[in-house]
């Protein structure tokens, strides 16, 4: 059995899970902190003090409730300065014809990352997206095909090493190492959408608080991935500014009476505020409230749509949309988002369910920390098995799994 665990630095909150993997694979929740923080802006820090503090909170909340010492997690990343390209990979098979094993599909894979990589940024993840076999697309498979060439077409992702580096002090701080560093969406993908999904085409759009992170995923892994600067906090801030009313007040609202469809309130119904300066609560009409509310959430959505048009149709995403995310908990976001995405399918997810704790992670805001433990999880057990299954399972990794490679420059 072994202990592993994650961290989501958002820019409204800080979630810190630990788990234990015990020796039949199973990952079970054992704690689970978080702290309000306002030190990151779409997924950089703007404020490292009040980020490293926001990250010491939810670390001894979380050690506290397991009564137990995190030394490590796995942190996720995401931000404007994560970046994808497309890269080619060949390798020979020799003596020519013979069976391709998993070491030559991992030298493709490695070879497809012998690029320049500019100095300010760091390679996160090695992504195959499809291989060839002798010129023979579509393979998704190529081990046991005979060959005399072996294609992998590959998509990398970098950030910014500078921004990396400053969560990584951020999370030193509380005396925690960092062990992997993750694509967000990439882990977040994992813990709402199944494998099928992925193979038959989809995009994944996480709303978070200042931001929406999206993922396009076809053949089963990621193809493009982008981030909208809008979220949950930029409605709750419309409401404050046009209902003149505290945050707190406006973000009760719009949970408690919010809705992306206006027609759904009765001409009579009155949504309550309590304005700033004001003695006394004034009523509104709950229909113009839902209309702030629709504004936001169709404007942040037709943004996503745009970005996805530019990098595939709707022919490839058979699978259609997967809202999560914190904002993705406003009631009607599934309908509006069907007038926005032309029909296409649209599911609001929350994560697959854990054992132990995982009814505290069960929420649409913990998609992505659930990811995050998934891919811990994994990393843990390759680390248990001897070289022989380290082998086999580094090859299901980088082949069947959404991650194309564990975090920094390693392929698995």
């Amino acid at each position: 059995m072994s202990q592993v665990a994650a961290m989501d630095i958002g820019s409204t909150k800080v979630v810190v899970a630990l788990a234990d993997v015990e020796e039949s694979g199973l990952l079970r929740v054992l704690a689970v902190g978080s702290a309000p923080n306002e030190g990151v802006r779409s997924g950089t820090v703007v404020d490292i003090e009040t980020t490293a503090q926001a990250i010491l909170q939810a670390v001894r909340q979380c050690e506290q409730m397991a009564d137990r010492k995190l030394d490590s997690v796995v942190l996720g990343v995401t931000g404007e300065h994560i970046s994808g390209s497309r890269s080619p990979g060949i390798v020979p098979i020799v003596p020519a014809g013979r069976t391709i094993t998993s070491e030559d599909v991992h030298r493709v894979i490695t070879h497809s990352k012998q690029i320049p990589i500019p100095a300010e940024r760091q390679l996160l993840h090695v992504v195959p997206v499809s291989f060839k076999v002798d010129g023979q697309a579509g393979v998704t498979k190529p081990v046991g095909m005979n060959g005399e060439r072996l294609e992998v077409e590959a998509y990398l992702v970098t950030g910014l090493k500078s921004h990396i580096l400053n969560l990584e002090r951020c999370v030193n701080r509380a005396q925690i190492e960092v062990e992997e560093v993750v694509l967000q969406p990439l882990a977040t993908s994992e813990s709402v959408t199944a494998p099928s999904d992925r193979q038959a085409g989809c995009a994944v759009v996480d709303i978070g608080g200042y931001s929406t992170d999206v993922a396009v995923f076809r053949q089963g892994g990621i193809t493009n991935s982008s981030i909208v600067p809008i979220g949950g906090s930029h409605i709750t801030g419309d409401l404050v500014k046009l209902l003149k009313t505290t945050p707190e007040e406006a973000e009760r609202l719009k949970l408690q009476f919010g809705s992306c469809i206006p027609s759904d309130s009765g001409e009579k119904e009155a949504v309550v505020v309590r304005q700033i300066g004001m003695e006394k609560p004034r009523p509104m009409a709950r229909r113009v409230f839902c209309e702030i509310i629709e504004a936001r959430a169709e404007e942040n959505l037709t943004l996503v749509r745009d970005w996805i048009l530019k990098v595939a149709s709707w022919e490839d995403l058979n699978a259609g949309i997967v809202l999560t995310g914190g904002g993705a908990a406003l009631t009607g976001l599934d309908r509006l988002a069907a007038r926005v995405f032309n029909d296409v399918p649209i599911r609001v997810a929350k994560p697959t369910p854990l054992h132990g704790l995982g009814d505290v992670v069960s929420g649409y805001e913990h998609a992505a920390i659930v990811g995050l433990l998934k891919h811990a999880q994994r990393s843990a057990l390759a680390r248990q098995e001897g070289p022989e299954a380290k082998g086999i399972r580094r090859l299901m990794n980088t082949i069947g799994s959404v991650f194309g490679s564990k975090g920094r420059e390693d392929i698995p």
